[in-house]
C-alpha cells in the first residue's frame, strides 16, 4: 500500500539554486555521518550516485518539442543556467559536477514497469485511466551525484522544468507515480526551503492472510541512513502507514539521520513525530525505539521501529 501525502502548500517566490547549498551546509554542520560503513548497499557521502525519474507523455511524436522552453524554465524557476546541448533526442548539461541527461523515448517503459507499479499507487483514482494510455516518456537521469540531497534536488528541479511538455501525464519515481498536478504542488516545498519527503521517499505497508502487518521505506540509503521497517504488528494498515509517513516527514523536515539505538516520540490522531524527550512522554506521546538489525523486507540492515 502506498499513498500520496503531498502537502497543499501555497505558492512562494523561488529561492533558487541557493537552497541546495543551504541543505548541504546543514548536512555538514549536523554531522550526518553515523553508521555509513556498516550498511550493505548503502550510499555514504562521496559515493557517486545515478538517480532516475520519468515523465510519461500522452503521444509518441518526436515533433512535440519535448525540450522546448526547458532552459528558460530552469533559469526562471531555479536560477540554473543549463547551456544544454540537444542532439538525437537527448538534452545534456552539467551542473555542480553532476551530469543531467533528458532522453526522449517514443515508446512505453520496458517490462510493463508502469503497469506493475499501479498496484503501489492506489491514490491515483481516475487519473490512472489516463496514465495507462501513455505512449512515450522522457527519462531524466542525474549522474555523478556525490551527495544524495544535491542529486535528488537537481533531479526534482529538472523534472519540474519539464512539466509543461505537451502531453505530460505523470511522473514515475520508481515505484511511485504522481500526476503532474500533485508533483507541482509538492515541488513548491523546495521553494519554501523544505525537502519534499513524498517525492524522495516511498512507503510500502502490507497485511498477510493472518492479519499481520509489515511495512518498510524505500530510498533512505540515498540520504545516509538505513531503511525503516515495521514487522509483525497487528496495528491496522492505515495507522501503520501514517506512523511511517510521520517518521519520513520528521527525517526530511528536521534534517535527521538515524543509525540505530535512538528513541523518538510519536502521537496519534493526527500522526506526528518528534525527537524523544521525557516531557513528550509525560504528555502522553508514545516512545518508539529504533533497533538496527538485518532487514526482513529489505536488503542489508534496517532500523526496526519498535513500541508501535
Amino acid at each position: 500500500m502506498c499513498m500520496d501525502a503531498a502537502d497543499q502548500i501555497s505558492s512562494t517566490a523561488s529561492r533558487g539554486a541557493g537552497i541546495m547549498n543551504e541543505f548541504v551546509k546543514k548536512d555538514k554542520e549536523q554531522g550526518w555521518q553515523s553508521g555509513h560503513s556498516a550498511v550493505p548497499g548503502f550510499l555514504p557521502d562521496g559515493t557517486l550516485r545515478t538517480l532516475t525519474s520519468r515523465l510519461l507523455l500522452r503521444k509518441a511524436d518526436d515533433s512535440l518539442g519535448a525540450f522546448s522552453g526547458f532552459a528558460e524554465a530552469m533559469l526562471a524557476e531555479w536560477q540554473i543556467e543549463t547551456h544544454a546541448a540537444v542532439a538525437g533526442g537527448e538534452l545534456v548539461f552539467k551542473h555542480e559536477g553532476m551530469t543531467v541527461r533528458c532522453r526522449y523515448v517514443p515508446d512505453v517503459v520496458p517490462n510493463r514497469r508502469i503497469e506493475h507499479d499501479f498496484a503501489e499507487n492506489p491514490y491515483l483514482g481516475q487519473a490512472q485511466a489516463d496514465i495507462e494510455r501513455y505512449a512515450a516518456y522522457i527519462e531524466v537521469s542525474v549522474s555523478g551525484a556525490a551527495d544524495g540531497i544535491r542529486g535528488h534536488m537537481l533531479l526534482t528541479q529538472t523534472v519540474a522544468a519539464l512539466l509543461d511538455t505537451p502531453g505530460a501525464l505523470a511522473i514515475h519515481n520508481d515505484p511511485k507515480l504522481f500526476t503532474v498536478k500533485s508533483y507541482r504542488i509538492t515541488v513548491k516545498q523546495l521553494k519554501k526551503g523544505r525537502l519534499p519527503a513524498t517525492l524522495w521517499g516511498f512507503i510500502r505497508v502490507q497485511r498477510d492472510e493472518n492479519g499481520v502487518v509489515g511495512g518498510h521505506t524505500f530510498g533512505l540509503p540515498d540520504f545516509g541512513m538505513p531503511e525503516l521497517e515495521v514487522t509483525d504488528t497487528l496495528v491496522p494498515v492505515g495507522e501503520t502507514y501514517e506512523m511511517m509517513m510521520a517518521a519520513l516527514f520528521h527525517i526530511f523536515e528536521h534534517d535527521v539521520r538515524f543509525s540505530g539505538g535512538e528513541k523518538i516520540s510519536f502521537r496519534r490522531n493526527p500522526s506526528s513525530m518528534s525527537a524523544y524527550s521525557p516531557e513528550a512522554e509525560a504528555a502522553g506521546m508514545s516512545t518508539l525505539r529504533l533497533v538496527r538489525s538485518p532487514g526482513v523486507q529489505v536488503a542489508g540492515e534496517s532500523l526496526k521501529i519498535e513500541g508501535f
